[in-house]
């Protein structure tokens, strides 16, 4: 193997794209090396690069979501062997062909998933995760176990922005089979038309056509399909309007879930939470590993299903600052941009 690599880096604060050659890093004590073949570009990525939020050190390689394999591992770490094939969520370093990450947030690849699959998966799945299932302050705790059982027969949900998958920085298709799958009766989906007979097979009941409706009109809209009081809000957009919607949609006393930082006046007996998609911050640390410990079986299983559609960007690292103007542009919908770092000229 090679001691060199390609890496896309952003080289200042606000600064463009410049892909260049770097050392392969080698894996400390308790880390893998992994030789990513897949990496997915979310709309985080345009954020940090575009207003220089959210990273201190310059330069810096951006990027959450990768699928590869193992390529080498750290003193301490059982469990991996070279060649075993991982999906992983990060806090950032994809847009690269080989990254070192600690052992215990890395999430074996399910055997019915490709590489192109499997990085589609991870910032989602710990998303709708974190936001839904586990417990206050990260998310509605709705299932802190994972167990998956089926126990909110009668309830109903609103999911604000069902056809975008973290393209908008969303884990709407994954969330929506979550509420399913632990017995939601009734799940209300406000999306694009266009994917309103995809987001029906994931287990949406009621679908509002954000084109024909605005998002002023969501919480009314919703009334209009229902008198019963709604258990679980996701706002999967996060602009002001769609967290505004989701206040007033809830009951007098309640809590949603939004993707961005709070921007909406909080009234007296109603809650909001910042969902954040990460395996090994503190808060979401002890649950983060509940999710390693059981994301491949449910995959493997048929429980959840690979929900993302996908589109391979040529050139490699080369096509990922293409594929995030797109993304900013909202040139994007109902489908996860990947890339092949190994393709990289």
């Amino acid at each position: 193997m090679s001691q060199q690599q390609k890496s896309l880096f952003v080289e200042e604060k606000q600064g463009p794209f410049v892909v260049r050659s770097n050392d392969v890093p080698t894996p400390a004590k308790g880390e893998v090396l992994v030789k990513i073949i897949t990496a997915g570009l979310n709309t985080l990525d345009w954020k940090i690069q575009k207003f220089g939020i959210m990273v201190e050190k310059y330069p810096a390689v951006l990027g959450l979501d990768v699928a590869g394999e193992v390529e080498a591992v750290g003193e301490g770490v059982e469990g991996w062997i070279k060649g075993d094939k991982v999906s992983c969520q990060m806090v950032g370093g994809a847009y690269q062909q080989y990254v070192t990450i600690p052992a215990k947030v890395v999430m074996r690849l399910p055997k019915n998933l490709s590489f192109d699959q499997g990085a589609t998966v991870p910032i989602c799945f710990v998303t709708a995760c974190n936001g839904l299932l586990g417990k206050a302050p990260i998310g509605l705790g709705l299932d802190p176990t994972l167990s998956l059982e089926r126990k909110y027969a009668g309830h109903t949900a609103l999911i604000i922005g069902g056809s975008t998958c973290v393209g908008q920085y969303d884990s709407s298709f994954l969330a929506i089979q979550l509420l399913k799958i632990i017995g939601f009766t009734r799940i209300i989906v406000y999306a694009s038309s266009p994917h309103f007979a995809f987001l029906q097979t994931l287990g949406a009941t009621d679908l509002i056509d954000r084109a024909r409706t605005p998002i002023t009109s969501v919480p009314s809209v919703v009334k209009s399909l229902t008198t019963d009081p709604l258990t679980a809000i996701n706002d999967a957009i996060g602009a002001a309007g769609c967290q505004q919607a989701a206040s007033d949609s809830l009951p007098p006393t309640g809590t949603f879930i939004t993707v961005v930082p709070v921007n909406v006046k909080q009234e007296a007996g109603k809650n909001v939470i910042h969902v954040a998609g990460s395996l090994s911050w503190p808060a979401q640390a002890e649950f983060g590993q509940v999710i390693v410990g059981k994301i491949t079986g449910l995959f493997e299983e048929g429980v959840i299903v690979v929900s993302h559609r996908f589109e391979v960007l040529p050139g490699g690292l080369n096509g990922v600052a293409d594929g995030l103007e797109r993304l900013f542009k909202g040139g994007v919908s109902g489908v996860k941009l990947v890339v092949h770092p190994q393709e990289t000229a």
